[in-house]
């Protein structure tokens, strides 16, 4: 298995997604220290399963959401109380504890930076307003990456993988999503087969390896553009060639060169 250095507290709040700690809500976290433990292997086993499979999973409605709830969690101050209880739920790994809990501020942070905010300035002073249908859907998808950082893996199954959820997860989980690359190569290594053109491009856009390919794609069009008016150009120049060439030969020369 590829060598991913993925952060232990950062891979603690993977498996258990970030509600708990901002909920204060868990008790006991030893099973999921030992689940984020084997997230290589986890991850390792959903690429694997991707490559491998013949049909795309079938979509699935997205949780249900409701953006002003969400909002006032994201907002809310900490419980004193409550942040006591869960550092009591790491036992005696104290250094863990406080490594989450810095994680879960930077990761707290972005999403609070993410939250469309639009504020309606009227005559009795501002008043906040909805967000648009397409903020409130790019932030609730941003949002699902957050309490259910998986389900990035459920997307790439339903083919359904985009380059903003790449972002989000990218942002939250930087030392996660850098041992993907070398997750996928390890799992075409033991595939050893050729994969669709649809599903390279999906991994490619999961471990934003696209951009090379797109670059140098940019760079030979202007290339290929002038190959073709200069092969363009060629054509023209045979075409009234031929006939200029006709009208000055004799019969017999043409004969010559039809036989």
């Amino acid at each position: 298995m590829a060598d991913s250095q993925i952060d232990p507290a950062e891979a603690l709040i993977v498996v258990t997604g970030l509600e708990p700690f901002l909920h204060h809500r868990s008790r006991d976290l030893g099973s999921a220290i030992v689940r984020s433990e084997k997230l290589p292997e986890t991850i390792e086993a959903k690429i694997y399963r991707f490559m491998n499979r013949d049909e795309r999973e079938a979509p699935v409605d997205l949780p249900a959401f409701d953006f002003d709830e969400t909002v006032k969690l994201i907002d809310a101050t900490p419980d004193p109380d409550a942040i006591e209880k869960t550092l009591a739920a790491f036992g005696n790994q104290h250094n863990l504890a406080l490594a989450v809990g810095t994680q879960v501020t930077r990761i707290h942070d972005y999403i609070r930076q993410q939250v469309p905010r639009r504020v309606h300035v009227g005559l009795d002073g501002p008043e906040p307003l909805p967000p648009s249908p397409s903020e409130g859907y790019r932030f609730r998808r941003c949002w699902r990456l957050a309490v259910e950082p998986l389900s990035l893996f459920d997307e790439l199954q339903e083919y359904a993988l985009s380059r903003g959820q790449v972002d989000c997860f990218q942002a939250m989980f930087p030392t996660t999503w850098a041992s993907l690359w070398p997750t996928v190569q390890e799992c075409m290594v033991r595939s050893n087969k050729k994969l669709p053109r649809q599903k390279q491009t999906l991994l490619r856009v999961l471990c934003k390896h696209e951009a090379q390919s797109l670059q140098l794609a940019q760079a030979l069009a202007p290339i290929y553009a002038q190959e073709q008016q200069a092969q363009a150009a060629k054509e023209a120049q045979r075409s009234t060639k031929a006939p200029a060439q006709d009208a000055e030969s004799t019969p017999v020369q043409r004969l010559d060169a039809a036989s």
